[in-house]
């Protein structure tokens, strides 16, 4: 048995289907109605990023969390909160008179997809008052903030500051917490102290941002707090960490009953090899190992040196994280 038929043959005119798709969508969203009004940041937050890119519009009445004008001259981080969560916003501009941590605005604007979740896009802040910044947040570990359910919240971080770098007007603490590190940032505060936080346990209050790649997906997590008043020191590092004890380079990342936080070691050894600004090796009787450092005092091989460094976990052995010789 065959079968015959006809082939028949449909011309697309792309323009007239761009055409009736757009009659389509405008129709759905007549069908829909108007969208309504979101009016605390947690409704924002919570849209999928296909809802967002609907321009649902947004009025806000929130306290200011974080404003930064130096880090990102493309989308200034800035992060409000009401009492139903946080948001980022993106501003319509800079403004005249830069808003400060505790600032109480009346954002209207839209919601928009983000580069990783909803925000909301301004078309107008305005302050409106003064209030405080919350002096609790729900403790957040970073295996929860990589989920990316803190994204844009305010959370409390406890961990030990690895390091303090000066970054123009910005202040960034690399933090070592009990699941992994994380990266602090601050709008240097004049008279403020950062750098005797190294070697300190501390906690922080600030704002959660995820990080991201070109396709939207989390890749990590950063941490924006208002200033040095959201940091809390639970135990001081050493003011002269070279009068620690000396420890042997055999006797790093040993057990410890009871020690769940890292601190700097005091180790001594001979040059090996020294890269001035990147690496240093030294050797300590038969035990050898080799510390990252920034520090350009140019060493000769055979030199007796102290380093001072966190031990870290290398591919065989620990390997100081070292920022003093």
């Amino acid at each position: 048995m065959h079968r015959s038929g006809y082939l028949v043959l449909i011309t697309v005119v792309p323009g007239l289907l761009a055409g009736a798709a757009d009659s389509a969508a405008q129709q759905s969203r007549a069908d829909r109605g108007p969208l309504p009004t979101l009016t605390r940041a947690h409704d924002v937050h919570s849209l999928t990023n296909k809802q967002a890119r609907l321009s649902y519009p947004v009025d806000l009445k929130a306290v200011v969390n974080y404003y930064d004008p130096f880090v990102d001259l493309r989308r200034p981080p800035f992060f409000v909160s009401d009492l139903s969560g946080g948001i980022f916003v993106a501003l319509p501009g800079f403004p005249k008179v830069p808003f400060e941590a505790g600032d109480v605005v009346e954002i209207t604007g839209v919601s928009a997809a983000g580069d990783y979740a909803p925000i909301v896009q301004a078309m107008e802040v305005h302050t409106i008052g003064k209030s405080h910044l919350p002096s609790t947040a729900p403790r957040a570990s970073l295996t929860e903030m990589l989920t990316g359910v803190d994204d844009c919240q305010r959370v409390e971080v406890e961990g030990v500051v690895l390091a303090v770098q000066h970054a123009g007007k910005s202040i960034n603490m690399d933090l070592a917490l009990s699941d992994g590190a994380i990266t602090a940032t601050t709008v240097e505060e004049a008279g403020a102290d950062y750098d005797s936080l190294v070697d300190a346990k501390i906690r922080v209050l600030g704002n959660v941002a995820a990080r991201y790649n070109h396709q939207s997906q989390i890749t990590g997590a950063h941490l924006f707090f208002a200033n040095r008043a959201q940091v809390t020191i639970e135990e001081a590092g050493p003011a002269h960490p070279f009068a620690l004890s000396i420890s042997p380079v055999s006797g790093l990342l040993l057990f410890t009953p009871d020690s769940a936080w890292h601190h700097r070691v005091h180790i001594r050894g001979m040059v090996s090899l020294s890269w001035p600004g990147r690496l240093l090796c030294i050797q300590d009787g038969l035990h050898g190992l080799c510390a990252q450092t920034e520090q350009r005092t140019p060493l000769s091989p055979g030199e007796l040196v102290d380093v001072i460094g966190f031990p870290i976990i290398g591919p065989f052995t620990p390997t100081p994280d070292s920022r003093f010789l």
